[in-house]
C-alpha cells in the first residue's frame, strides 16, 4: 500500500512539474515585448502598437556578421560597403565602437552600414507599409547611432515622394532616438515606408523602430511639450486641407457688425497650443456679432473638377457635390450669458437660407497647458451636386434676447473636404452640427423622379475622382473596342480637360449654356464599331397606370435607340424603342406609356450602335416630371406627330416588333416544334380575303399555323393579377381551319385556352371557319397571377392547320354579372384557384461536419467494438429464441402424358393462328397508311398552293374549289385515321395473353376437329 501511496505522489508531482512548464511556457509566449524607453514618452494604456515586421532586426538572427535584414529592402547598392544586421557583443564591433552596448533594454542586434573608404548612399527601406487611418494620430521612432564622420538620414516616403525627413543626423557616438509625431489627414489614410541611410563615408547604425497609434490627447500633450528640434517632428499631414486660418490674423476674418463702443477684440497670445487666437470682450451687458469678412483660399488640385481656383471670396464658399468639415477651435472665459459660433448660408447675397450655430461652453480648465480649455466646434456639410453654398461665419457674445458679459477667443478655422463615410459617421451634438444640401438630388429624390437623371450625382469619396465619372443610378454595358463613358462637365474648363478624344465638341448643356461649373451630362463614346448602352433603375408601373419617359439627346455621327424595357423572370423585353439622330444639336424625346392589366416594372435604355466612331449626350432622363399624363392627353397623342414622340399601350396585348407577317409579339412566347407564331395583319397579309376576319372588330390576332404534326402553346409573359373575391372576365375568340388529326386516338382535336391558375379548360375547339367567342368568368378564392394559354392540339393528339385568336380582352366585372353568367360549352365558371403541388420538406443538412483528422479513433474503436458486442449478444438471443420450422416437401403429382401432349397441340395451334391473325390485320394497317399519306401529300400541296393563291390575289371561285378539294382530303385523311386506330387496337389486343387463351380454349372445346386436323 505505502509503494503504491508513493507511486501516486510522484505521478502527482511528475504532473504538477509539467502543467508548470506549459503554464510557464504560455505565459512566456504570450508575454507583450515592452520597450520601456519608449514608455517613458507615450503610455502605453494611449497608444496601440502596428504591425511592422522585423522593426529590431532580431529576426532570423545569423552567426557570420553581418546578414541581410529580413523585410527590408535594400537600395544603392554598393560593394565596398559593408552593411547588415550584426551583433553588438560580438568582439569585432565591441572593440571598435564606443557606447555601443546599450545593457539589457534592448536585444543585440542592429542594422549597420559602414563605408570606411569612400562616401556612400546606401539604404534599407521597410518591405511592409506603416498603415495610418485617415485622421490618425500616430508616433514613429527610430534609434539612430553614427561614429566616424557618419551622417545618417530618415526618410518616410509613401512610395512616389517624400512625407517627412530627418536629414544630416550625427549623433557623436551615442544612441539617440528621433520621432516623427504625425496628425493624418482626415479623407485619405496613408501607407507609408521607413528609410534608413547613411549619406556620407562613415558609420551609421539603426535600431528599435517603434509605430504607435495615439490618441489626439496624448499627440497634443507630446507635441506642445519643448522638444529637441533636431529630434522631433510633428507632421500635420493636411492634403485636403482647402483653407486655413491658423497663421493669420482673426482679427481681419472678423469684422464687428454691431458697433457697441463696450466691445473690445484683439489677438490673444495665450499659452500652450493655441497660442494665437482672437478675443472679444463684453465689459457690460450687450450683444455683439461679429460676421466673417474675407476668406483666401490656398492653391487646390487642379485635377479636381470639383473646386475652383479661387484667389479671394466675399463669403466662404464651398463647391457643388463635395462634402466639407469646417472647425472652430474657441473657448469662452468669465462668461455670463451665451457665446455661440455660427454658420450662415447666404443666397442672393440677402437671404439667410439655413443657420446652424453651436453654444461655446464656458472654459473650466483655462490654465490646462494641453487646451487651454479650447473645444474643436465643428460644422459638416454636404453641398448639392448641381450648386455651391456660400456662408458667412459668425461669433456672437449674448443674443437679442439676452445680453452677455466674458470673453469669447477663437484660435483658429480650417476648411477641409472629407468622405461621404466621414459624415456619415458624425454625430451631431453640442459641439457638431450637420447640413445636408443634396437632399433634394439623391438617387430617389424628387427633382425628376428618375434616379440621376441630371447625372449629377458622383461620389464624394474619393479626391482623386474618375473623370469621365461613373453615372451612379444607371447601369452600362460596354462592347470589345476602347469606349469612354461617364459624366463630364460642359464648363469651357471642365471640357477641356477631355483631351485626345477623337473629333470632340463641346455640345454645352441644354439647362443654362454651359457656362457654369455644375453643367454635369452623361458622354458615350465609340471609338470605332461598337455597342455602348446606359439603362436607368426601373420605375414600377401599376396595371392600366399611364407615364411618361423624356430624355434629352445630342447625337454626333450616329443615331442612337431610346428604350423602354421591361425584365420578366430574367428576361428583358424590348416594349417600344425610338431611333434618334440629332445631327450635333439637343433635343427633347417623349416615350408616353400605359401599362396593361398587369404591373411591370419599365427602365430606359439609351443605346449607341454605330458602324464607326460616334459620340452621345444625354441629360435631363427624367420620369412623370411635370405630372403624370391623363387617358385624355395620352389617346390625343399621335406617335406620327414627330419622331421625338412615341407611345405604347400595353392593354393592347397582341403588340409586335415589326409589321411583318406572324410578327414577333411583345408579350407572348411559344413552345412547339415545326410552328409558325406570330400576330397576323389581317387587313394587310395574306388573309385579307377572309372576309370572317373583320368580325371581331380588329385588325390584329395571334395565329399558330402547323404545316406538320405539332402540339403548340401560347402563352403571355406577363401575368394578369387577381384578387382574391374579386370579378373577371377574361375572353378570347377563337377561329380554326385545315384542323387534321395527325395521330393519336382522336379525343383532343383542335384549338384550347386555358388561365394558368385553374384547371378548366376550352380543349377541342373547331370553329369551322367562324369566329367564335369563349369566355372565363372569374372568381379567385385568393390572391393569384395568371398567365393566358392559347393551344393548338395536346400532347396526346398533334395536329396541323390554322389556329386563330383575336378580340383578347381582359376586364373587371361587377358580382352580379359574375351570378348572372352561365356554364356551357362556350362559358366557364372559374372560382376556386388550382392548389400548387406542395413542395418536398429537404431533408436536413447537419449543420456540423466531421473532420476525420479530429477523430479520437481510440474512442471510436473501442466505441464500435462495444456496439458490436452488444449486438452480437442480441443476436445471439435472438437467434435461441426463435423456433426453426423444418420445410414440408410437398406430394408430386402424378404425371399425365396425354395431358400434357394436348397442351403442346393446343398451344402450337393457337400460336399459328395468331400469327396469321397478325399478318393480315398488320396487310391492312399497311394499306391504309399508304393510302393515308396519299391524302396527307395531297392536302400539303394544296394548303401550299392554297397559300400563294392568297398572296397573288387568285380568283375566290377558285380558292373556294381548292379549299374543297382539301376539305374531301382531309376528310378521307380522318376517316382512314379512325380505321387505324380500330385495326391498331386490334394488333394490340391479338398481342396479349387474354386473346391468346381465349383462342386456346377455343381449340380444346373442339377435341374432334382437332383429332382429325392432328392425323
Amino acid at each position: 500500500m505505502k509503494t503504491n501511496t508513493k507511486i501516486k505522489n510522484l505521478l502527482c508531482y511528475v504532473v504538477a512539474f509539467l502543467l508548470a512548464i506549459v503554464a510557464n511556457f504560455g505565459l512566456i509566449s504570450f508575454k507583450k515585448n515592452k520597450n520601456v524607453v519608449f514608455a517613458t514618452v507615450v503610455s502605453e494604456a494611449d497608444s496601440e502598437p502596428l504591425t511592422l515586421a522585423n522593426n529590431n532586426f532580431s529576426l532570423n538572427p545569423k552567426s557570420t556578421y553581418p546578414f541581410e535584414p529580413k523585410e527590408y529592402t535594400i537600395s544603392n547598392s554598393d560593394s565596398n560597403v559593408d552593411s547588415g544586421v550584426i551583433n553588438v557583443e560580438d568582439e569585432k564591433y565591441a572593440k571598435r565602437f564606443s557606447n555601443l552596448d546599450r545593457g539589457t533594454l534592448y536585444d543585440n542586434y542592429v542594422l549597420m552600414i559602414d563605408s570606411s573608404k569612400k562616401p556612400t548612399d546606401l539604404g534599407y527601406t521597410t518591405s511592409g507599409n506603416i498603415s495610418l487611418d485617415a485622421g490618425g494620430t500616430y508616433l514613429i521612432s527610430v534609434d539612430v547611432y553614427t561614429a566616424e564622420g557618419g551622417i545618417a538620414n530618415l526618410v518616410l516616403s509613401d512610395g512616389e515622394e517624400e512625407f517627412s525627413t530627418f536629414t544630416n543626423i550625427v549623433s557623436n557616438n551615442r544612441w539617440t532616438s528621433y520621432y516623427f509625431f504625425i496628425k493624418n489627414d482626415n479623407v485619405d489614410s496613408e501607407n507609408l515606408k521607413l528609410g534608413m541611410y547613411l549619406k556620407s563615408q562613415g558609420v551609421a547604425m539603426f535600431d528599435n523602430i517603434n509605430t504607435l497609434k495615439i490618441n489626439e490627447n496624448e499627440f497634443n500633450r507630446l507635441t506642445t511639450e519643448e522638444l529637441t528640434s533636431t529630434e522631433y517632428k510633428v507632421i500635420n499631414n493636411r492634403k485636403n486641407v482647402l483653407q486655413d486660418y491658423t497663421s493669420i490674423k482673426l482679427k481681419d476674418v472678423f469684422s464687428d457688425s454691431n458697433g457697441a463702443s463696450s466691445i473690445k477684440y484683439d489677438l490673444a497670445h495665450t499659452d500652450g497650443y493655441h497660442s494665437n487666437a482672437l478675443k472679444i470682450t463684453n465689459t457690460q451687458p450687450s450683444f455683439i456679432n461679429f460676421e466673417s469678412t474675407e476668406f483666401a483660399y490656398t492653391e487646390v488640385d487642379a485635377n479636381d473638377p470639383h473646386i475652383t481656383n479661387v484667389v479671394k471670396s466675399e463669403y466662404l464658399t464651398l463647391e457643388q457635390n463635395g462634402v466639407y468639415n469646417i472647425t472652430v477651435n474657441a473657448k469662452a472665459e468669465d462668461l455670463n450669458g451665451k457665446a455661440t459660433i455660427g454658420l450662415v448660408q447666404i443666397v442672393d447675397e440677402d437671404e439667410t437660407a439655413v443657420e446652424k450655430t453651436l453654444t461655446i461652453s464656458a472654459s473650466t480648465t483655462s490654465k490646462d497647458s494641453i487646451t487651454n480649455g479650447f473645444k474643436q466646434y465643428s460644422f459638416y456639410v454636404t453641398t448639392s451636386p448641381e450648386e455651391s453654398a456660400s456662408f458667412k461665419l459668425v461669433a456672437s457674445l449674448g443674443s437679442d434676447s439676452e445680453k452677455a458679459t466674458g470673453s469669447l477667443y477663437i484660435s483658429s478655422v480650417e476648411i477641409s473636404r472629407i468622405t461621404t463615410s466621414a459624415y456619415s459617421a458624425a454625430s451631431a451634438g453640442a459641439e457638431v452640427e450637420k447640413i445636408d444640401f443634396s437632399t433634394d438630388y439623391k438617387l430617389t429624390g424628387s427633382s425628376t423622379a428618375l434616379d440621376n437623371g441630371k447625372f449629377d450625382i458622383i461620389s464624394a469619396n474619393d479626391q482623386n475622382k474618375q473623370y469621365p465619372a461613373s453615372a451612379n443610378g444607371w447601369s452600362v454595358e460596354t462592347g470589345e473596342h476602347t469606349q469612354h463613358y461617364g459624366i463630364v462637365n460642359t464648363s469651357s474648363t471642365e471640357f477641356a480637360k477631355l483631351s485626345g478624344f477623337k473629333n470632340l465638341t463641346n455640345p454645352m448643356d441644354t439647362r443654362n449654356g454651359g457656362t457654369k461649373i455644375n453643367n454635369n451630362i452623361l458622354m458615350m463614346h465609340n471609338t470605332q464599331a461598337d455597342v455602348l448602352s446606359y439603362k436607368s433603375t426601373s420605375k414600377n408601373l401599376s396595371a392600366k397606370s399611364i407615364h411618361k419617359f423624356e430624355t434629352s439627346i445630342n447625337t454626333q455621327n450616329s443615331p442612337v435607340t431610346l428604350s423602354l424595357v421591361a425584365t420578366v423572370e430574367g428576361k428583358e423585353i424590348v416594349l417600344s424603342s425610338k431611333t434618334v439622330d440629332t445631327n450635333g444639336d439637343w433635343a427633347q424625346v417623349e416615350m408616353y406609356i400605359k401599362a396593361g392589366y398587369a404591373a411591370l416594372d419599365v427602365s430606359l435604355k439609351i443605346i449607341l450602335d454605330s458602324s464607326s466612331w460616334a459620340y452621345a449626350y444625354v441629360d435631363n432622363a427624367r420620369f412623370d416630371y411635370y405630372s403624370q399624363p391623363t387617358e385624355e392627353q395620352f389617346n390625343a397623342i399621335s406617335a406620327t406627330d414627330s419622331n421625338l414622340v412615341s407611345k405604347v399601350d400595353l392593354t393592347n396585348i397582341l403588340l409586335t416588333k415589326d409589321n411583318n407577317d406572324f410578327a414577333t409579339p411583345m408579350l407572348f412566347e411559344s413552345t412547339g416544334d415545326n410552328v409558325t407564331f406570330g400576330v397576323v395583319d389581317v387587313e394587310y397579309g395574306p388573309y385579307k380575303e377572309i372576309e370572317t376576319f373583320t368580325a371581331i372588330g380588329e385588325s390584329h390576332v395571334i395565329g399558330i399555323s402547323a404545316m406538320n404534326d405539332s402540339y403548340s402553346k401560347v402563352n403571355s409573359i406577363l401575368g394578369y393579377k387577381l384578387a382574391k373575391n374579386s370579378y373577371y372576365k377574361v375572353s378570347v375568340s377563337v377561329y380554326t381551319q385545315y384542323l387534321q388529326i395527325i395521330n393519336g386516338n382522336g379525343t383532343s382535336f383542335g384549338a384550347g385556352i386555358k388561365l394558368s391558375s385553374f384547371d378548366e379548360t376550352f380543349t377541342n375547339i373547331q370553329s369551322n371557319n367562324t369566329w367564335t367567342t369563349y369566355n372565363f368568368y372569374v372568381c379567385p378564392d385568393n390572391d393569384t397571377t395568371t398567365y393566358l394559354e392559347l393551344l393548338l392540339g395536346s400532347e396526346d393528339c398533334k395536329v396541323s392547320g390554322d389556329a386563330f385568336f383575336g378580340k383578347i380582352s381582359f376586364t373587371e366585372i361587377n358580382e352580379d354579372t359574375f351570378n348572372k353568367a352561365t356554364a356551357n360549352e362556350y362559358s366557364k365558371i372559374l372560382k376556386t384557384t388550382a392548389v400548387a403541388t406542395p413542395e418536398e420538406t429537404p431533408v436536413e443538412t447537419p449543420t456540423e461536419t466531421t473532420n476525420f483528422k479530429d477523430i479520437n479513433w481510440w474512442y471510436v474503436i473501442s466505441g464500435s467494438m462495444f456496439t458490436l458486442a452488444i449486438i452480437i449478444t442480441i443476436v445471439g438471443v435472438m437467434v435461441r429464441r426463435i423456433k426453426w420450422k423444418k420445410p414440408v416437401k410437398k406430394t408430386k403429382n402424378s404425371y399425365d402424358r396425354n395431358r400434357t401432349v394436348s397442351k403442346q397441340v393446343y398451344t402450337r395451334k393457337a400460336t399459328t393462328v395468331r400469327e396469321e391473325k397478325l399478318r393480315e390485320l398488320n396487310k391492312d394497317l399497311e394499306t391504309l397508311h399508304a393510302e393515308r399519306i396519299k391524302y396527307e401529300e395531297e392536302y400539303k400541296q394544296d394548303l401550299t398552293k392554297l397559300r400563294e393563291m392568297k398572296i397573288k390575289r387568285a380568283n375566290p371561285a377558285d380558292i373556294k374549289k381548292l379549299e374543297k378539294e382539301m376539305r374531301k382530303s382531309q376528310k378521307m385523311s380522318s376517316s382512314i385515321g379512325v380505321n387505324i386506330n380500330a385495326i391498331e387496337a386490334e394488333i394490340k389486343y391479338v398481342n396479349t395473353d387474354a386473346y391468346f387463351n381465349s383462342l386456346m380454349k377455343k381449340l380444346a372445346n373442339q377435341p374432334s376437329q382437332n383429332s382429325q386436323q392432328e392425323e
